[in-house]
């Protein structure tokens, strides 16, 4: 998909949407450490309701895994929502900042589970038109300041977002471009106090390198990835399900004697 010069306007309005006052709009544009987020109490209630959005893999493999064991805790519930094609990079083919919104104020979730990247390695514009190739320093800056913009946008909606890094690909191109995306998830997350990063690399890793088979929390082996290297198989989608809900068990309030 080319990258067009009317990124540059989207990008825009985009981050003035997200900063909130015309007093502090060029500021957040310009440094994605400036936003504020709100205080959080860190821990959820039951019953609490769980929101996952995303892109191909909140559709298939990993997204209906998780929405199926949040579903079977008692006192959890979850809708899910994905989109094919879509991500943070090319927010003028798809803005998913937006979409959150309104999925969020439909459906009033406790908490939101996102996990993008997939269609995201690729070229950036920034604010300035400016062009920047995946893997290097501007990539980034550019890359966080979405990822910012989007936080800053969706946390204070919701007491707790749980932001899924992506395990280690199963070829060097994915590789490539998941290494450049998951340190920016995690360094974005830090920045708010309501939002979790879950690491999820070395789930389908072996002495640090990527296994094609990997062993279940209860001793059963299986394929994790599909061909692309990419997108995870049912098996491995219930592997990452579990890593999730270990996260966010540790976020929940016990229940008064």
């Amino acid at each position: 998909m080319r990258v067009t010069r009317l990124i540059p306007l989207v990008l825009a309005a985009y981050l003035l949407a997200a900063c909130g006052s015309s007093t502090t709009q060029s500021t957040n544009a310009s440094n994605s450490n400036s936003a504020a987020p709100p205080p959080a109490s860190g821990k959820l209630t039951v019953p609490a309701k769980f929101l996952l959005i995303g892109d191909s893999l909140m559709i298939e493999g990993f997204g209906p895994a998780l929405e199926k064991a949040i579903n079977a805790r008692a006192g959890f519930t979850a809708v899910r929502n994905g989109v094919y094609s879509t991500g943070l990079n090319r927010f003028d083919y798809f803005d998913w900042s937006a979409k959150a919104e309104e999925l969020i104020k439909d459906n009033k979730p406790d908490a939101l589970i996102v996990m993008f990247g997939a269609n995201d390695g690729q070229g950036i514009t920034d604010l300035e038109g400016k062009d920047h190739p995946l893997g290097t320093p501007e990539w980034s800056t550019t890359y966080a300041k979405r990822v910012n913009a989007f936080l800053t946008r969706i946390s204070p909606l919701v007491k707790k977002i749980y932001w899924v890094g992506h395990p280690i690909p199963g070829n060097e191109n994915f590789y490539k471009k998941i290494s450049a995306m998951n340190p920016v998830y995690e360094s974005e997350a830090a920045k708010f106090p309501n939002v979790v990063y879950v690491n999820e690399w070395d789930r389908f890793a072996v002495n640090g390198k990527f296994s094609p088979k990997v062993t279940d929390d209860d001793g059963r082996s299986g394929a994790v990835k599909n061909s692309d290297g990419i997108h995870v198989t049912d098996f491995g989608g219930k592997i990452m399900a579990s890593v999730v809900l270990k996260a966010i068990e540790k976020d929940v309030e016990p229940k008064a004697p």
